[in-house]
């Protein structure tokens, strides 16, 4: 008998006697279970902490929270601590699959309304998360990646100086960012509190510089996360996060109610704020959303209106300095023929021609330039709009524009100040 023969005779006596083939358990297999396990849950509810320390001392990171969904659209997501040191992410986000909200808490217990679909707070923010994007986040990039990406998308989108330069932030995160993972492979199994557990090693490609290193330990019989440590790109400490899920669980339905939220937060008058059209001028300018900008501007808003205090990104800014920043030049144009002030000062001194240079848009540079702004004018720390753009991450386009004006002089013995 050939080896070939024996080799079938072995395959049919298997199969005869009733044991069952299957192919080798790989770790892609174990995420998808673990996804799987979440997806297919009426509801659940997860408990986090995550926390990056360098060496023993100082605490770079530290998350802690709670998360609960009930169904594809229904969730509840609080959130308390800091990230980097200056970043912090005291944060709700609710929704009941048609209106939603997300609110900043202060330590001085005042909340500030980021955005909600109740009162149309800001059209070009995403809506509600779903169930599935959700779990994928969860499971493979982790509470910190999830939390740094919300925090981080409302910063790119309520404040130009992070949009026009991303650099600014420390951590790569965001809902829309493409992530693959790479190199899987399933370790020993561990013990943790007496329960078997399977171990998984993976990277994580988002197309940046660097794989993100991260080992993932889950349930054996449940196969939910237990715990994460996740070596971000450049970085030599791990972000360790820890987990305790509850699937199935019985969730009060007020717990998604978006509107007893604004009533317990007290956010009536904000809502109230965010609908006049002074301040949804000042969000389309600051989110370059020109179609919000010409409803609010037929609306009869201000165009010299001003933030308050307590909003995003800063206090005191006009629209034409906040659309300066962001860098539409369709919204700068009509702010200026409907009246806005070209050589307006922010509390810091700042122009809106200092704000443009200094995010690096040259065709604002140019328009403002043209149309009467001052570029001998300088900020509080005595800098003039060519100072900054020269000392801010200087852009060979951005220069090219002052040098077409005839400016070309600059103040090189100092540091650029805040210009908040």
């Amino acid at each position: 008998m050939s080896k070939k023969q024996i080799f079938l005779a072995l395959i049919i006596g298997i199969q005869l006697s009733g044991v069952k083939l299957s192919a080798v358990e790989s770790a892609d297999d174990l995420l998808h279970k673990s996804e799987d396990a979440l997806v297919k849950a009426q509801s659940f509810s997860v408990e986090y902490s995550a926390e990056l320390r360098s060496g023993s001392e100082q605490v770079w990171l530290a998350l802690q929270g709670k998360l609960s969904f009930k169904g594809d659209d229904h969730y509840f997501l609080t959130n308390v601590g800091n990230m980097f040191l200056v970043f912090p992410a005291n944060n709700i986000w609710v929704s009941d699959g048609k209106n939603f909200l997300e609110i900043k808490l202060w330590r001085n217990q005042e909340s500030e309304l980021i955005q909600s679909g109740v009162a149309d707070w800001d059209p070009g923010r995403p809506g509600p998360l779903s169930k599935q994007q959700c779990v994928k986040r969860i499971v493979r990039d982790g509470f910190t990646f999830l939390v740094a990406a919300l925090v981080f998308d409302n910063m790119n989108k309520t404040k130009p100086m992070f949009k026009s330069r991303p650099g600014l932030l420390p951590y790569s995160a965001s809902l829309e960012q493409p992530s693959s993972v790479t190199n899987a492979q399933i370790l020993a199994d561990d013990s943790i509190s007496g329960k078997v557990i399977r171990h998984i090693n993976y990277g994580i490609d988002r197309g940046t510089n660097g794989l993100e290193k991260v080992d993932l330990w889950l349930d054996a019989k449940s196969f939910l996360p237990i715990k994460r440590v996740t070596v971000p790109p450049h970085m030599s400490e791990g972000i360790t996060e820890n987990y305790s899920f509850v699937l199935n669980a019985k969730l009060n339905p007020s717990l998604f109610d978006a509107k007893r939220l604004i009533h317990e937060q007290k956010l009536e008058q904000q809502i109230a704020e965010a609908e006049k059209p002074d301040s949804r001028l000042l969000k389309a300018a600051t989110g370059g959303d020109e179609a919000l900008a010409i409803e609010a501007l037929k609306a009869g808003a201000n165009p010299n209106a001003r933030t308050l205090l307590f909003e995003q990104p800063g206090p005191n800014l006009t629209s034409l300095m906040l659309a300066s920043m962001s860098g539409n030049l369709k919204i700068v144009e009509r702010l200026v023929k409907a009246g806005a002030e070209v050589n307006a000062a922010a509390p810091s001194g700042a122009t809106p021609l200092e704000f443009a240079a200094m995010s690096r848009h040259s065709e604002v540079v140019a328009f403002l330039l043209s149309n009467g702004a001052n570029s001998h004018l300088k900020d509080k720390s005595g800098y003039t709009a060519l100072d900054m753009a020269k000392m801010n991450s200087p852009n060979e386009n951005v220069l090219d524009v002052f040098h077409k004006f005839g400016l070309t002089e600059t103040q090189t013995n100092k540091s650029p100040s805040s210009l908040k």
